[in-house]
């Protein structure tokens, strides 16, 4: 399922449709179910929005930490995609209210432009997106 997943994402599907339910793109499934492999496609394709919201006005970050996801929401915190951390949704809470952290000390510092043009780093001691 996997192989199909990416070859539909290669081909240039628009990743960015809602389904009618919840509003979830493709990225917001695969986030929620730990599909890494379909995330990094879907995401190194160019073809979609990591910051695209939900009904509910999750991202596919949020959703990641909500589930436990914690490849999925370290990649999307990566240097080369840093999703945005700031967001919130329709309940007002952003992915510091979803993470589970093993360090009660940590810090997002986030701003969409800023982290895609000067990169963020990764801690895994403690859950943070720097821009450096």
């Amino acid at each position: 399922q996997t192989n199909i997943a990416i070859k539909i994402i290669e081909g240039g599907a628009n990743l960015n449709l809602k389904e009618h339910g919840k509003g979830y793109t493709a990225l917001h499934f695969a986030a929620m179910y730990g599909h890494l492999a379909i995330v990094k496609s879907a995401v190194e394709s160019n073809n979609c929005d990591v910051n695209v919201r939900s009904r509910a006005g999750n991202t596919a970050l949020m959703l990641a930490a909500l589930e436990g996801q914690n490849e999925v929401a370290k990649y999307l915190l990566s240097m080369s995609v840093c999703a945005d951390t700031s967001l919130k949704n329709a309940e007002g809470k952003s992915v510091l209210n979803y993470a589970r952290f093993e360090v009660p000390d940590y810090e997002f510092r986030t701003s969409p432009v800023e982290t895609r043009s000067k990169g963020c780093s990764w801690n895994s001691t403690i859950i943070k997106c720097q821009c450096e």
